[in-house]
C-alpha cells in the first residue's frame, strides 16, 4: 500500500472583466431664488456645477434675481501690504475714532475701501492734483 494521493485541480473558467463604465457628471438645476450651500457643506466638484447652473439661470432672470445670485457668489480678497506716512496713518485712526463716537463700527480696511470708491468717481484731473499734494516715500523696505 502506498499512500499517494491524487490532486484534481477544479477546472476554472476564464476570469471575464465587466466593461468600463464611463462616470457622466450630473448637473442640478438650480433656481435663483434658492440659497446654494446655506446649510450644509458642499464638495467642490458640486459648487463649480451650481456655480455654472446659477450662472446659466442668471441670463434668464429679472435683475432683482440677479442680485440675489450675486450675494450667493463670493468674491476673492487679495491680501496686500503698504506703506503709510505716519501723519496719514493718524489720520486713519482718528477718522475710526471719530465713527465710533457716533455709533458706527468700522474697520480701517472699510475706510480704505470707502476712500477709493470715492476717488474711484473723481475724474483723473482731480486724482492728479490730489496726488500732487502728497509727500512723496521710498518704495520698497527698509535696509537693515
Amino acid at each position: 500500500m502506498t499512500n499517494e494521493t491524487e490532486v484534481v485541480m477544479p477546472e476554472t473558467e476564464p476570469v471575464v472583466k465587466a466593461p468600463a463604465v464611463k462616470k457622466t457628471k450630473v448637473v442640478k438645476k438650480v433656481s435663483a431664488s434658492k440659497k446654494v450651500g446655506a446649510t450644509k457643506k458642499v464638495s467642490s466638484a458640486k459648487k463649480v456645477s451650481v456655480k455654472k447652473a446659477a450662472k446659466k439661470s442668471i441670463k434668464k432672470s429679472s435683475k432683482k434675481m440677479q442680485a440675489k445670485v450675486a450675494k450667493l457668489v463670493k468674491t476673492k480678497l487679495i491680501r496686500d501690504s503698504f506703506a503709510i506716512p505716519e501723519g496719514e496713518y493718524a489720520a486713519l485712526v482718528t477718522v475710526k475714532k471719530a465713527c465710533l463716537k457716533n455709533g458706527l463700527e468700522i474697520k480701517k480696511t472699510e475706510l480704505i475701501r470707502i476712500g477709493i470708491a470715492l476717488v474711484n468717481n473723481l475724474s483723473v484731473t482731480k486724482v492728479k492734483t490730489a496726488k500732487a499734494k502728497l509727500t512723496p516715500i521710498s518704495a520698497g523696505r527698509p535696509k537693515k
